[in-house]
C-alpha cells in the first residue's frame, strides 16, 4: 500500500507492506522516498510497522495545523487468525518522518482487500477504511472511520455501506463546492 505526507519543505512517498514471495512471506518494511526542490531520494531509513507484516492492505493520509499522518491499516497476515485489524500511523512534521504514533485497531471487523481514502471538513480530516474480506471468509461492509484534528489521531466510529458488502474495492475522494465526499467503488 501506499500514501503520501508532508511537511513544510518536503514531501514524502510511503510504501508498507507487501507479499515477498518467499519465508517470511509478509512484510513489515516501509520505504520512504523524500522529495524537495532538489529531487527525489531514498536516502530516508526503512522504517517498519508496529503492527504484524502484512499483505493486501489499504493506506491513505490524514492531516491537522502541524503534522501529516500516514495511515496504513487491514492486511492479510497469511496464517490464523488470517485478517489484521491493526493501523500503522507515521507522523510527519518539519522534523521529519516517524512511527513513534501508537498503534491503533479497528472496531469494525479485522479485513484485507480493503480501500481507504481520506476526506476534510473544517479543522477536522477523516480516514475512512471501507470494504474488505474478514474472518468469516465474507465480503465486508465495515468502514472504520479514524480522525485528525490538532488533538492528534484517534478512532472515530464504525458505520456501514448503504450498499452491498464487497472486496476488492477502490477508494477516492472528490471535492464539489467545497464539500469533500468520499467514494467507494468496485
Amino acid at each position: 500500500a501506499a500514501t503520501t505526507v508532508s511537511n513544510t519543505n518536503d514531501s514524502y512517498a510511503l510504501f508498507g507492506g507487501g507479499y515477498l514471495g518467499a519465508a517470511p512471506w509478509y512484510s513489515n518494511d516501509v520505504d520512504i522516498f523524500k522529495c524537495n526542490d532538489d529531487g527525489v531520494f531514498n536516502d530516508h531509513p526503512l522504517m517498519h510497522f508496529q503492527g504484524a507484516p502484512r499483505s493486501r492492505l489499504a493506506a491513505t493520509t490524514v492531516s491537522n495545523t502541524n503534522d501529516s499522518y500516514a495511515l496504513f491499516g487491514g492486511g492479510y497476515l497469511g496464517a490464523a487468525p488470517w485478517y489484521s485489524n491493526d493501523v500503522d500511523i507515521f507522523k510527519c512534521n518539519d522534523d521529519g518522518v516517524f512511527n513513534d504514533h501508537p498503534l491503533m485497531h479497528f472496531q469494525g471487523a479485522a479485513r484485507s482487500e480493503l480501500a481507504a481514502t481520506s476526506v476534510s471538513y473544517g479543522n477536522d480530516s477523516f480516514a475512512l477504511f471501507g470494504g474488505g474480506r474478514d474472518e468469516a471468509d465474507v465480503e465486508s461492509n465495515d468502514v472504520d472511520i479514524f480522525k485528525c484534528n490538532d488533538s492528534g489521531v484517534f478512532y472515530h466510529k464504525l458505520i456501514q455501506f448503504k450498499g452491498p458488502a464487497r472486496d476488492r474495492l477502490a477508494a477516492t475522494t472528490v471535492n464539489v463546492d467545497g464539500i469533500e465526499y468520499a467514494l467507494f467503488a468496485g
